[in-house]
């Protein structure tokens, strides 16, 4: 059968994506939360904490457990990738089919990363969560 063209701007991924914003917040919102209540850093300045490793600055926090928090980004974030792999069988030309495969691609490297961080998945990392003027970022660091 024919195909027709798959508008860019779909309102349900538009729907589900503000959901995902939504949820962004309010999951980081926690995030502080948790973290105000640990009542500081989890290395004081004064206090090496490895060989190569400087002493952590005053708004780095070490993550010593999986699932410290849970990972309610998951379900909104593949309901977005879901939504685009439907839209994807329905395009009407190849560039709307690259355009599609490529934000699918980000989709899926971001939910990996999320996964990576609260799931603590990978063997000798060491997970962190800094606070900055903009928000947060969270990283895995290798440590062997």
């Amino acid at each position: 059968g024919a195909r027709r063209a798959v508008p860019l701007r779909n309102d349900q991924v538009m729907e589900w994506v503000t959901e995902a914003i939504k949820e962004n917040d309010r999951m980081f919102a926690e995030i502080n939360d948790k973290l105000d209540r640990r009542g500081g850093p989890t290395c004081p300045p004064d206090r090496n904490v490895g060989a190569g490793f400087k002493p952590a600055p005053t708004n780095t926090y070490r993550i010593h457990k999986p699932h410290w928090v849970e990972n309610t980004l998951h379900e909104p974030i593949n309901r977005i990738y879901r939504q685009l792999d439907q839209l994807r069988a329905t395009t009407d030309t190849h560039e709307e089919e690259l355009e599609l495969n490529s934000w699918m691609k980000k989709i899926a490297a971001l939910q990996s990363e999320l996964d990576v961080f609260f799931e603590q998945s990978l063997e000798d990392y060491v997970y962190w969560v800094e606070l900055g003027r903009g928000g947060f970022e969270t990283r895995p660091y290798n440590n062997s």
